[in-house]
């Protein structure tokens, strides 16, 4: 294995002001997730469980750098798009470290780019300059003419990410009001004679001013509804949260998670999200990815085996060898096209 070491400049201090502001620039214009509904970290899940699920290959030092950082690999290029870490020689061993913020600049020549990272620590926050020989930038996918700018499925659907918070937002405001049951009263007295009294009412027979006018009046006027309790609360329209469950059904789609993958679906149609979710989302984006590890550490073919995840389906692609098998592949050609096998 050649390993690459070209660590050409030295570390260089500033104050992290810049990068501060432009974080929060970022934060107030949307570049950024600053909270999470629950589908979002529904799709964080998977996409960093999926990850964790992959192993490298081959073996070596940068399988041990990675590995580790798998999950938030996956966490990361969903909510922001991308993810750099510094590669760190400074210490006894190689390490990879998380940059916070990073900010970029350089002309249309990758190899003239210098990143400014943001490096936190729990009670230290230290800024450095490199360049890119000395960053490792990982993304999701980058916008036309700006490679240097990653680009998240999630902050890519800004419009139906504002629905939903919109909505939950609302929803939240229906079902924080006051929660209880009342009991009309005539007057004040009546209610504070009553409220003592069902207090202190333990089983026992307690008689109490009617709630209702006109009592003995006949039948229009006599109390059909005596110290019958009314309901207060949140009282949400169905309608919004049918729209919120399909707003989430499409930020689900946006992040590449089947919706059917989280419930209603038969345990054959559970078995078939994951596979497309495996083979449509998760093993393109690890294929990329590995071309960029490859070439920045010089591993020709480093890859992603994600052999366990496959093995959620294995009974389906069984009996797919068997069928091709049964129409004349041979056993070698019928694992490969049902992919037990790597080609």
């Amino acid at each position: 294995m050649n390993f690459r070491l070209p660590w050409a400049k030295p570390e260089t201090r500033q104050s992290y002001t810049e990068l501060v502001l432009n974080h929060a620039i970022a934060l107030a214009s949307g570049e950024v997730v600053s909270g999470l509904s629950s589908i979002f970290e529904t799709c964080a899940g998977w996409w960093g469980r999926a990850f964790e699920a992959a192993t490298i290959e081959p073996d070596g030092v940068v399988k041990d750098l990675l590995e580790i950082h798998l999950g938030l690999i996956g966490r990361s290029l969903l909510l922001t798009g991308e993810i750099v870490f510094l590669i760190d020689t400074s210490g006894e061993r190689l390490t990879l470290v998380p940059a916070k913020a990073v900010d970029i600049s350089g002309g249309a020549n990758p190899a003239t780019w210098e990143y400014m990272l943001e490096l936190a620590g729990p009670s230290l926050t230290t800024t450095r300059i490199v360049g890119p020989e000395q960053v490792l930038h990982l993304t999701y996918a980058t916008a036309k003419g700006e490679p240097w700018r990653g680009i998240s499925p999630i902050l890519a659907s800004a419009t139906t990410r504002t629905l939903l918070t919109t909505m939950e937002q609302r929803l939240t405001e229906e079902v924080s009001g006051g929660t209880g049951q009342l009991i009309p009263v005539p007057s004040a007295e009546a209610a504070e004679t009553l409220q003592e009294q069902l207090r202190n009412l333990k089983g026992k027979l307690a008689l109490v001013e009617t709630t209702e006018l006109n009592w003995g009046s006949g039948a229009t006027g006599s109390p059909n509804n005596e110290l019958l309790p009314r309901r207060l609360g949140g009282n949400p329209p169905v309608s919004t949260i049918q729209l919120r469950r399909q707003v989430e059904e499409s930020i689900l789609s946006a992040a590449g998670v089947p919706p059917s993958a989280l419930g209603g679906a038969s345990e054959s149609g559970t078995k078939e999200s994951l596979r497309l979710f495996t083979f449509l989302t998760i093993d393109p984006i690890l294929k990329a990815l590995a071309l960029t590890i490859a070439h920045r550490f010089d591993i020709p073919g480093l890859h992603f085996d994600l052999r366990r995840l496959r093995a959620a389906d294995i009974q389906a692609r069984s009996r797919s060898v068997a069928a091709l098998v049964a129409a004349g592949y041979s056993l070698e050609e019928a694992a490969k096209v049902a992919m037990l096998l790597d080609e």
